[in-house]
């Protein structure tokens, strides 16, 4: 080997140890989930992982994430002899092609399938909308005009036939509907075994380090994902109103990560990260003529009763587990069930809720039933963002003929009770973290699972309350005083007088009060009755004017073997017309409010006793006119 060959392989050389010194081995590093701070509305998540590197430079991945991890909220750092030069988050796509043409026939009949799914959904809205306008219009004869039995007959008549045509229709659609989506599940067996293509989604964690020897390192990396989040409820036990209030401070904890979190160490805050902190502030407010005023949005009758119940869907009609379901403005809230099923108590003064989950468009929706049956549209971009698994075309209108994720077709998982345990309460500047005893796996998509965070025994202040005009019956209110000590969110509880379940009820905690009031539901021991005094019920006319009185008993009896204390209302009515003229004549020591008309007692009955009082009034009108006095 002559001098000019072996100058020329030693300068190879050290080029090479050069290169190699500034260049990154790649390596693929196994992390596991170790820790989960669950927010109101997203979750912080530590992962850790451990792996063997020599001295050098290495470009470290922790891959198989979830792909909406926020990127911005990445940190990591590690135990060892070692320098993190930097971090990111990254989402892997593969493609894999599957070789068979026949999967453009089926994806076509597939589509047919999915068009006439939506001509039954479609028929089966008008078929509802005509069903309620039949209802709506049953109002038979008039105020001053009755109506005679051959009419009366002749409209029960067409009332039952258009009633038994619709609901044959309805039977006639779920058989076909049934028929159709068992069509439909084999064809997308097929067209998944048939051809198209297969992409593969998945987050990843790429971090750079310099070891400074031959070791075993350790990497944690938290970061913010939106996808989960935590509804508070709670049970609530009342033995006897002589002994405290049982409170359990529950949480609902769900999460649609797409990662199943395993053995994890929970920790429960009701902070909101990703609510804005930016202050808020007035802009002037312009007033013109009413063509040049924007008016705020009409506001929608919200449903009288306290239950809401459905089922929330896709596009195609298949049920969406572990979607959220809130009512606007508060924390009240659940997660439908592996069917798609929903079922919440509704705040008074709730007039929308909203319905949210990966993948799919946001709906807000009118509370105006007790019942809904929900289709939600999928978000094409956020689904070409996230979606872990596709099929057909990979291009932005692909997806529409996409599968659902793979959390929607998985097994369903038995309800799981909560494990009564106590937790660590630590409360911070803004918020209060829960930091449970016990490790918790939760699967992504399967519905929430209960937690029990806190157990408190409350001494209370029982009272109850009625308005007899309205309900004949007494419900028992839980008075708490100074209760911001217990860190309460509003949510639904499940409710249990003296050992039995008695429905459920609102902890609604955005009261200014010092005092909270819970009711506890009905007491059929309390007896409680309205009757119109007949006999006083006069009328007479003297001149242009017209009186009329009316006289109402109202008579409460206590069946408890211990005294209670009680609240009860009436009302006299209110003039709005200076031609009509109320006079309270007698109201049994009640108060009366003049300004609304409302009458007051308060009163305490023992046991085996009852209470009665009575109230009269008088009104005075023109002769011409007509008022109503009940």
């Amino acid at each position: 080997m002559d001098m000019k060959t072996t100058i020329t392989l030693l300068f190879f050389l050290l080029f090479q140890t050069y290169v190699m010194g500034q260049s990154f081995q790649e390596k693929k590093m196994k992390s596991t989930i170790k820790s989960a701070r669950v927010f109101l509305k997203g979750a912080e998540l530590s992962r850790k992982g451990s792996i063997k590197v020599a001295k050098g430079k290495y470009r470290l991945t922790l891959n198989k994430l979830s792909t909406s991890i926020d990127g911005n909220s990445l940190q990591v750092k590690g135990k060892g002899d070692f320098t993190i030069l930097s971090s990111k988050f990254n989402i892997n796509v593969t493609e894999k092609p599957i070789n068979n043409l026949s999967a453009d026939s089926l994806l076509v009949e597939i589509e047919k399938i999915d068009f006439k799914l939506k001509q039954i959904n479609k028929r089966e809205n008008l078929l509802r909308q005509k069903e309620v306008l039949i209802s709506s219009n049953n109002k038979l004869g008039s105020a001053e005009k009755g109506v005679n039995s051959t009419d009366l007959t002749q409209m029960l008549n067409l009332y039952e036939t258009q009633i038994t045509k619709i609901n044959n229709e309805y039977l006639e659609l779920e058989k076909k509907q049934k028929q159709l989506e068992e069509e439909k599940a084999t064809l997308n067996y097929h067209f998944k075994q048939a051809g198209g293509v297969e992409q593969f989604r998945s987050g990843e964690i790429i971090v750079e380090i310099e070891s400074k020897a031959v070791q075993t390192i350790t990497l944690e990396a938290s970061y913010f994902i939106g996808d989960a989040g935590w509804i508070p409820k709670y049970d609530i036990r009342a033995d006897d109103i002589t002994k405290p209030l049982k409170l359990e401070y529950k949480a609902g904890v769900y999460q649609n990560t797409g990662i199943e979190w395993k053995n994890v160490d929970l920790t429960l805050s009701n902070g909101e990260p990703a609510q804005s902190g930016v202050i808020p502030q007035l802009q002037k407010w312009e007033l013109n003529y009413a063509r040049y005023t924007r008016t705020a949005d009409k506001k929608y009758q919200a449903y009288v009763g306290n239950k809401i119940t459905g089922v929330v869907n896709d596009e195609n009609g298949e049920p969406l587990p572990g979607v959220n379901i809130v009512f606007e403005g508060t924390t009240i809230g659940t997660v439908t069930d592996f069917d798609g099923r929903f079922s919440i108590t509704k705040p008074i003064e709730a007039t929308h809720f909203s319905v949210q989950y990966i993948g799919f468009i946001t709906q807000k929706i009118p509370i105006d039933r007790s019942n809904y049956i929900l289709y939600l549209e999928a978000d094409t971009q956020t689904l070409d963002e996230m979606v872990v698994i596709g099929y057909g075309n990979t291009g932005r209108n692909s997806g529409k003929n996409r599968p659902k994720a793979a959390a929607y077709t998985s097994k369903p998982q038995p309800k799981k009770e909560a494990v009564k345990m106590t937790s660590e309460m630590k409360v911070n500047t803004t918020t209060v973290d829960f930091k449970i005893d016990k490790k918790y796996t939760i699967k992504s998509g399967a519905g929430s699972i209960a937690v029990n965070m806190k157990e408190y025994e409350i001494p209370v202040d029982y009272q109850y309350f009625s308005i007899p005009k309205l309900d004949q019956s007494a419900f028992l209110i839980a008075k708490i005083p100074s209760w911001d000590q217990y860190n309460l969110l509003s949510g639904e509880a499940n409710l249990f007088l003296e050992g039995g379940y008695v429905g459920t009820t609102l902890v609604e905690a955005n009261t200014l009060s010092d005092t909270l009031d819970i009711s506890l539901g009905r007491d059929k021991s309390i007896v409680v009755n309205r009757n119109k005094v007949n006999e006083l019920a006069k009328k007479k006319s003297i001149g242009s004017t017209k009186t009329d009185s009316r006289e109402f008993e109202l008579e409460i009896r206590n069946k408890k073997s211990s005294s209670i204390k009680i609240e009860f209302y009436d009302q006299v009515p209110v003039s709005v017309n200076s031609q009509i003229i109320v006079e309270t004549e007698k109201k049994s020591g009640g108060n009366l409010n003049e300004s609304n008309g409302f009458i007051q007692w308060k009163e305490k009955i023992e046991p085996g006793k009852n209470s009665k009082k009575s109230f009269k009034y008088t009104v005075k009108y023109p002769k011409k006119e007509k008022v109503i006095l009940e």
